[in-house]
């Protein structure tokens, strides 16, 4: 993207170069007017040479902003595809690693030193899910004032829209994890008044069988 911008900006300084030079002949040939003739029919001859020499330039210089424009819509396309796509492989992440606290039969099934595992594994993904959605954000706005006032633009900005929609859906995803990642405390305190109150029902079980056999 670095070397279109290059040739971006040599492209405006061109077009500015060719804008002054066709001003300057446009104004060398209403001064030849008040020549003689046969000076005046001399330089408007050379100046209307210059003239269609510059006219030949800046349509080879057009035919380059246009391929520049195309190359630069496929460079963004490429790069936010590339990101977009990164973004929702560690959604992906996120749902993994909180696979285990979202299945409540699953979760009373583990310890309370797993349940916190998976809390901190989520987190961590969810983390780095939330940083690479907002660079990505700020990647495909960036590109999206660029494209305005650019030619192709309006296809552009439809493409920009689409990754928009998709991170929409990545952003909701992990949203979801987050609220259940936040609330595994809670969930942890009840898994340990769950054990707590099994450690003391079995403590109980035992002296009770103790007696039985003393009996």
């Amino acid at each position: 993207l670095a070397a279109v911008k290059a040739v971006e900006t040599a492209s405006t300084a061109a077009n500015t170069a060719a804008s002054i030079a066709r001003m300057f002949i446009a104004t060398k040939l209403v001064e030849a007017k008040r020549f003689t003739p046969e000076l005046s029919k001399e330089a408007q001859t050379k100046l209307k040479a210059f003239q269609s020499d510059l006219e030949t330039h800046t349509k080879r210089l057009n035919e380059l902003k246009k391929a520049t424009a195309e190359r630069k819509k496929a460079v963004t396309v490429r790069e936010a595809e590339h990101e977009v796509k990164k973004a929702e492989e560690l959604g992906k992440a996120v749902a993994e690693a909180a696979k285990a606290l979202m299945d409540d039969e699953k979760l009373t099934q583990l310890s309370s030193e797993e349940i916190r595992a998976a809390s901190e594994a989520t987190i961590k993904a969810e983390q780095a899910a939330t940083n690479h959605l907002t660079e990505t954000r700020k990647y495909i706005t960036a590109r999206q004032i660029e494209a305005k006032g650019r030619e192709a633009s309006s296809e552009l900005s439809s493409e920009l829209i689409k990754y928009e929609a998709r991170l929409r859906v990545v952003s909701t995803e992990i949203g979801k994890y987050k609220k259940v990642s936040a609330s595994v405390d809670s969930r942890l305190k009840a898994k340990k008044s769950v054990e707590d109150c099994n450690s003391k029902v079995k403590a109980v079980e035992q002296k009770f069988e103790k007696l039985t056999e003393l009996a």
